[in-house]
């Protein structure tokens, strides 16, 4: 998924800190600011 991701917006950069999710069950990330770039 993630390699999918990245072909599809080659140009994806953070735009600030991600937010983790609290449960440990369903550990990742609540929001992930980003943008694509030029």
């Amino acid at each position: 998924a993630i390699s999918r991701f990245l072909k599809r917006f080659p140009n994806y950069l953070l735009d600030g800190e991600p937010v983790r999710g609290g449960r440990v069950r369903f550990r990742g990330f609540l929001s992930v600011p980003c943008r694509r770039g030029a």
